[in-house]
C-alpha cells in the first residue's frame, strides 16, 4: 500500500481509531503536500472536551485521506469528529480552488455514506465506489472476485487492510451474477 504520512509520536497501535475519505480520484503530488500538511495542522491541535488528542495522518494510495488517533488518553467525541468532518470539507474547497485548468476535475473527498474503494489492473489506482454501485460494478465485470479492495469501513488501523472482493460481503454480488448467467445460458 502506498502511504504519505505524518505519524507523530512513533506508531500507533492497531486499535487506534481510524476515519478514511476516498476521494474521487488521484491527488497529484501537489495536492497530496498540502492536504498532508493540512491534516498535520489539524490533528496536531485536534481535541476532544479540551483534552489534547494523540492523533496523525495519512494519505492511501494517492487517493484516501486518513486521520488516525489513539484513544489511550482521551476519546475522540462526537464534536472532535464532526471538527475532522469540517477540516476535510475545508481541505476540500481549498484544493479545489487552486484547480484553475479547465480540462481538470474537480476534488471531492466522500466524508457521508458508505463507500469502497478497489485497485483497478491498468495502473493500480484505487478507484472509490459506493454499495449501490458495487453490484453494477460485478455484473459488469469491472470487478472480479480477485480484484483487491481497501477495506474503507474498517474504524481501526488493525481493520485497515487489502483483501480481495470475493472474499468480502460483495461474494453474494458474484454468487448472484453467475446463478444469472447459468439461468440464461439454460434458456439458450
Amino acid at each position: 500500500m502506498r502511504i504519505l504520512t505524518h505519524v507523530p509520536h512513533g506508531t500507533f497501535p492497531s486499535e487506534s481509531r481510524l476515519w478514511l475519505y476516498p476521494a474521487n480520484r488521484r491527488l497529484t503530488e501537489n495536492e497530496q503536500t498540502i492536504a498532508l500538511q493540512a491534516l498535520t495542522e489539524f490533528t496536531q491541535q485536534w481535541k476532544a472536551h479540551g483534552k489534547p488528542l494523540t492523533a496523525g495522518a495519512a494519505i492511501l494510495e494517492e487517493q484516501v485521506l486518513a486521520v488516525i488517533t489513539n484513544e489511550a488518553d482521551a476519546a475522540a467525541s462526537g464534536c472532535s469528529i464532526d471538527a475532522s468532518v469540517h477540516a476535510v470539507e475545508n481541505l476540500t474547497r481549498k484544493l479545489n480552488a487552486m484547480v484553475t485548468d479547465a480540462g481538470s476535475q474537480a476534488l471531492d473527498f466522500f466524508t457521508h455514506g458508505l463507500t469502497l474503494a478497489y485497485l483497478n489492473g491498468v495502473d493500480n489506482a484505487a478507484t472509490a465506489f459506493t454499495f449501490q454501485e458495487a453490484k453494477r460494478a460485478i455484473e459488469n465485470v469491472e470487478i472480479t472476485r480477485n480484484t483487491l479492495i481497501l477495506n474503507l469501513q474498517a474504524t481501526r488501523l488493525g481493520e485497515l487492510k487489502k483483501v480481495a472482493v470475493g472474499e468480502t460481503f460483495l461474494k453474494r454480488y458474484f454468487d448472484a451474477a453467475e446463478a444469472k448467467l447459468i439461468a440464461s445460458a439454460s434458456l439458450a
